[in-house]
């Protein structure tokens, strides 16, 4: 299912529910059963899977709220390597996108690892319970190289 929203000024192409379920291939795992993944070696590439939730009410507390449900729903999964959410900076450059209230980013090994977790129980609970809370949402999926930071 696909709807459009007005979003920041730009109608952009929102998937519905069954897109964000992921039509992606892969097998369900519980997130009981997660392993923690070790960092990958630098070189490596990774996938980067980035979420900008615009909410409709955007308080403090609605931002906690769905902040609160990323970590209980979508970080305790076998395949991720690095996970972090959390809010809009006050920075107001130029060219910052400022469109906006919660950010989930969630690198994974492969792709196969995005498609197992875009099939778990815990995956498809996050969006039963959060999805009403969105005005809008953008997901950018992106092959990366993982770098070790220079010292």
């Amino acid at each position: 299912m696909k709807r459009y929203l007005a979003f920041g000024g730009a109608i952009i192409l929102v998937c519905g529910v069954a897109a964000l379920a992921g039509a992606i291939v892969g097998r369900a795992t519980a997130a009981d059963d997660a392993q923690p993944t070790a960092p990958p070696a630098s070189g490596a590439t990774i996938l980067s899977h980035d979420l900008y939730f615009a909410l409709k009410d955007n308080s403090p507390e609605s931002q906690q709220k769905l902040i609160d449900a990323c970590k209980k729903y979508l970080s305790p999964h076998e395949g991720i390597v690095r996970f972090t959410v959390g809010t809009l900076s006050d920075i107001k450059g130029a060219f910052n996108d400022r469109n906006y209230d919660v950010v989930c980013q969630i690198d994974f090994v492969d792709r196969a690892a995005l498609g197992t977790y875009a099939k778990t129980k815990e995956h498809q609970q996050f969006i039963a319970e959060c999805s009403s809370m969105f005005k809008g949402l953008r997901i950018f999926d992106s092959m990366v190289e993982q770098v070790t930071p220079a010292k």
